[in-house]
């Protein structure tokens, strides 16, 4: 994939995420604006009704009080129970309404003018004929017209029990169940008259009839204000909420797997990219650690055969070996392949034996001794381990120990100055190896084990190898139950730490 395609597909997913965040977003917010309307206009709605119920029980009352024959209301909502209008008649009963005093006349002496003007103006109507509702109607206009009912005190015209009742099966109809407080605001006195709270966390009430959100007037069909039902909920905000939470968590919970599954993508197509990119590095190196050691065993067999053809027998040893030591380093290098072939498939057989790690370790420095004193360098060696008896597989060990060697002497641009320390604890041997050389940056230790990874070198041109070396060394570690560490400073060097249990945990199987 080119870089340019590779960033049109980037800035493509950017843009449709960034569509579905605002998409969801706008539709939260939109449903969120909905159900705070929904919430205000169920709020009016439990208030209308409450009020109505209360002026009708009123009027049912007065109406029982003169045997007016009840006419068959059609609204449902607005009818009330026997219950309630016996509960209201016990506020409007007739030592109530002698104990009122106003400075108009009292209630008394009204009562009786009302009954003789009412039924003596109505004698003649339809509704001893049977319009019961007409009868009603016209009861009603009186009672409110005469100005009757504004005389009596609110406190006396309101039941508080009912308008509990009511108002609480009103919102509780409305699908409010949140806490609410309430109140009875006079507007002759100026003052609440009665105000009530549900919320348990907070009992402190408003002193304001403005610091109430809703409020409905009581007996609308008053010529006057007389007094209003105020409500307010505490936690009207957090129930409005609690409405969407599951589509919001829904909401949340998709959008987030949309998110990750976008950032998982693109941090796929980078690995796939960075694969894609060591594999090239890896073939390229490839064919060229190959092409050396092929055209000098072409070399050496042209010269074979030069040497057969005029009998030159004694020269002819030393191509010999230059074409086996050329090809072993081929077999080396595809083994060390297939090693990780098996390794990433999980099907490395390892053949556990009992050896002697310290030996073993002599025999790597020896094997790489001669190209560090080419270049001036040294190797040193304090095996200070006291038991260095270990199971492991001898060809892997040994091949884990060069590759760490191998690579001091090739990441040392001097004279190689190369360590190698031993030391034990309860359960195993550590084996360091440390250079001076060019050090690892802090970004290239998080990948230097990662297969065909290979650690920039800057202009330094001379260092070869497929990118195989510390993935190999890493995998056969683990294969063995241990672990590798690394320790590096750039431009200072770096220490790499190995560590094999005495006993080998695993199956031991055979090669």
């Amino acid at each position: 994939m080119s870089k340019q395609a590779f960033i049109k597909i980037i800035v493509l997913m950017i843009f449709a995420l960034i569509g579905i965040v605002s998409m969801q977003i706008y539709s939260i917010v939109s449903r969120l604006r909905l159900n705070y309307e929904a919430f205000d206009h169920n709020v009016h709605a439990a208030l209308t009704q409450t009020v109505a119920k209360l002026e009708q029980a009123e009027l049912a009352h007065l109406g029982k009080r003169y045997h007016i024959p009840k006419p068959s209301i059609k609204n449902d909502n607005l009818s009330m129970p026997i219950a309630l209008v016996d509960e209201i008649s016990t506020h409007l009963s007739v030592d109530t309404v002698r104990a009122s005093n106003t400075d108009m006349l009292t209630a008394e002496q009204h009562f009786p003018r009302l009954e003789e003007q009412f039924i003596a103006k109505e004698s003649r109507r339809t509704w001893k004929k049977g319009s019961q509702e007409a009868f009603q109607i016209h009861f009603e206009r009186f009672f409110v017209h005469h100005g009757i009912a504004q005389d009596i005190p609110v406190e006396k015209r309101v039941s508080l029990t009912l308008l509990e009742n009511i108002l609480k099966a009103e919102l509780l109809t409305k699908g409010l169940s949140t806490e609410y407080s309430y109140g009875v605001f006079s507007h002759k006195k100026n003052a609440f008259i009665f105000q009530k709270s549900y919320c348990e966390k907070s009992k402190i009430l408003p002193n304001c009839a403005k610091d109430y959100a809703y409020q409905a007037q009581l007996f609308p069909t008053s010529q006057n204000i007389l007094a209003t039902l105020h409500v307010d909920f505490p936690h009207r905000k957090a129930f409005v909420w609690t409405s969407i939470i599951f589509y919001l968590l829904g909401t949340i919970l998709f959008t987030s797997t949309i998110i990750f599954c976008f950032a998982y993508t693109i941090q796929i197509i980078l690995n796939q990219k960075k694969v894609s990119e060591m594999k090239n590095d890896f073939l390229n190196n490839m064919t060229h650690e190959f092409k050396t050691p092929i055209a000098t065993i072409s070399l050496a067999s042209d010269m074979l055969k030069g040497l057969h053809a005029s009998q030159k027998i004694d020269k002819m040893e030393r191509f010999i070996n230059i074409i086996r030591e050329e090809n072993s380093r081929m077999n080396n290098q595809v083994e060390k392949v297939l090693q990780m072939a098996r390794m990433e498939k999980n099907d490395l057989k390892l053949n556990i034996q009992n050896l002697d790690a310290h030996e073993f370790i002599n025999k790597a420095v020896n094997t790489l001794s001669l190209q560090v004193e080419k270049r001036d360098g040294k190797i040193q060696t304090f095996l200070e381990a006291k038991n260095h008896n270990i199971q492991a597989d001898e060809t892997h060990f040994l091949n884990a120990v060069l590759n760490l060697l191998d690579n001091a002497n090739k990441y040392s641009p001097q004279s190689p100055d190369i360590t190698v320390r031993s030391h034990n604890d309860a359960k195993g041997i550590f084996i360091t190896i440390e250079d001076k050389g060019t050090g690892i940056n802090k970004e290239g230790q998080k990948h230097i084990f990662e297969t065909f990874y290979r650690v920039p070198t800057g202009n330094l041109h001379n260092i070869k190898g497929f990118g195989l070396g510390l993935s190999y060394v890493k995998g056969i570690v683990e294969a063995h139950y241990g672990h590798i560490s690394v320790k590096s400073e750039l431009g200072k060097g770096s220490a790499f730490t190995l560590f094999f249990p005495f006993q080998y945990p695993g199956e031991q199987t055979t090669a």
